[in-house]
């Protein structure tokens, strides 16, 4: 016998299904579907049941893969512009139901940060080629500086009607091709196989060599921007072209590091999102694209998904990948005697995930609230006989289950009106109620005591009702202004009960207490 939750006396927790995807083989698809009807699911979609039903749920899981795939590339990307490992400490929790809503959001972050992030990558990489080309132009001013202490820049371009000095930046290899067409190689600074080399040309050559070359190689035009100027005076030049060139190399890393440290936190969400989600819906995903492969899609109860999905897969090859929602349809989970009473719960609506199933505290409410209501023996006896062989003339099927459980209702509150008649010795009023002893008459039925009684009554389930909805929204759905809103409304309660005690205290009247006769 399973142990009953205390808790369950007062609120009870609904049992929420959760939705899953099934992928059988063709062959299976009507068998396991058939199989699942017999379980007890929900709701069970097919391709060859509920057809639009079930393309609605392709296209969403379509749409789902792909805003998954965007995020996992993103992902990749981003990972590639952390420098060193680091630990994350997770500061933030998501719900399961929520991870497509967080998906999106992250995305729309991700997409704006991975286009600052390249921009900031094309500068840095225009600055390092910069740099390169800087410190090996420096090195080749300086060797040609040794060799010509009087020298200008003319050894390294020079037009000139018969003759061209010119320098080019590139591989090792491609230069000495370039240079095996020059008259004379005046200069050659190397390093990691990039090389800078000034070439004396005869200037009908240059001209073809020029036309020949492509993109690798480049004319260095930092050389047009020196002037014609001593090679001393060049190289003090380059040597705070280059300080600059390494300052804003330095500020443009760092800036991409603040905005890759600044976005870790959320980059651990996403990883966490992926690992959950990405296997499953590809899976998911390629079943729809199978041709040996179906889909089934159902709604099951939590209570129920361990125990169908182990059944399911000792008898057939299936792989079962489970769905969080964030809006799922639900089931009552009360206790016995309550159940009867999840008729007026569904009235106003299914609990949702954030909610307690408020049927038993409705079914004390109803209960005393109709038993005050008749308080009469000969009336709760005549309810109870016309919810049993009259009100089912007038159903459309006495049969459903809703029906049935409007008669115990009634049943029950009959039952409850019979004892509130013979406290208040009440048998179709007096006309049989004198005969009903008077020692088990203590409650009172004048007007006034009744009114009042009613009133009390009703203030104290108004107020029970704010206080537990103070306590889910401060501890259940975490929702401050909630939270506020319903501890506002209990003071209200109270400081008004408080108030209208003191008024009626002020003008010498007493409120009324005598619903219980005292002479008892």
């Amino acid at each position: 016998m399973s142990k009953i939750n205390p808790r369950y006396l007062v609120l009870s927790d609904p049992d929420f299904a959760q939705k899953i995807y099934i992928v059988v083989p063709q062959d299976l698809l009507e068998q396991v579907a058939s199989e699942l009807m017999k379980m007890g699911v929900v709701e069970v979609i097919t391709s060859r049941e509920k057809k639009e039903t079930y393309e609605r749920e392709i296209e969403s899981i379509a749409r789902y893969y792909e805003l998954l795939e965007k995020a996992y590339s993103l992902y990749n990307e981003f990972v590639q512009h952390i420098e060193e490992d680091v630990v994350i400490e997770i500061k933030e929790f998501i719900p399961f139901e929520e991870f497509k809503s967080y998906l999106n959001m992250l995305l729309d972050k991700f997409n704006k940060v991975i286009g600052e992030l390249r921009e900031i990558n094309k500068i840095i990489e225009d600055l390092k080629q910069k740099l390169d080309e800087l410190e090996l132009l420096h090195m080749l001013i300086k060797s040609l500086a040794l060799s010509n202490p009087n020298g200008d820049t003319s050894l390294l371009r020079y037009n000139g009607k018969e003759f061209i000095v010119d320098t080019f930046y590139g591989s090792l290899d491609q230069l000495n091709l370039v240079s095996s067409r020059a008259i004379a190689v005046i200069g050659q600074a190397i390093r990691d196989q990039k090389t800078i080399t000034s070439m004396l040309f005869i200037s009908r050559e240059y001209h073809r060599v020029v036309s020949m070359i492509d993109n690798s190689i480049k004319r260095i035009e930092y050389v047009d921007k020196l002037g014609v100027v001593s090679l001393q005076n060049a190289l003090n030049i380059i040597e705070g072209e280059l300080t600059r060139t390494r300052e804003s190399m330095d500020k443009f890393l760092n800036i991409k590091r603040d905005m890759v440290t600044k976005h870790l936190q959320d980059l651990a969400l996403l990883k966490i999102i992926l690992d959950t989600e990405y296997e499953r819906i590809k899976t998911v995903y390629r079943a729809t694209k199978s041709r040996y492969l179906s889909l089934i899609i159902g709604w099951i109860p939590r209570s129920k998904v361990e125990n169908v999905v182990n059944h399911l897969k000792t008898r057939y090859p299936i792989e079962v990948v489970v769905e969080h929602d964030s809006n799922p349809p639900s089931d009552f989970n009360n206790l016995k005697p309550y159940k009867p009473f999840e008729l007026i719960t569904e009235m106003n609506g299914a609990p949702s995930v954030n909610d307690w199933d408020p049927t038993p505290l409705l079914t004390y409410a109803f209960i005393m609230f109709f038993s005050l209501m008749i308080c009469d023996v000969g009336y709760s006896i005549g309810l109870i006989l016309a919810s049993r062989y009259i009100l089912p003339i007038f159903a459309d099927d006495p049969n459903s289950e809703g029906f049935k459980k409007l008669q115990k209702i009634l049943y029950i509150s009959g039952a409850g009106g019979i004892v509130t008649g013979i406290l208040s010795g009440s048998f179709f009023g007096d006309l049989f109620g004198q005969y009903i002893p008077t020692n088990l008459r203590i409650i009172s039925t004048e007007p006034g005591l009744m009114i009042g009684f009613s009133i009390i009554i009703g203030w104290i389930w108004i107020l029970a009702s704010h206080v537990l909805a103070l306590i889910k929204n401060a501890v259940k759905s975490r929702d401050l202004f909630g939270a506020l809103t319903e501890f506002s409304m209990v003071m209200l309660l109270i400081l008004g009960l408080l108030y209208a005690l003191d008024f009626l205290s002020r003008r010498g009247m007493k409120p009324m207490y005598g619903f219980v006769n005292e002479e008892l």
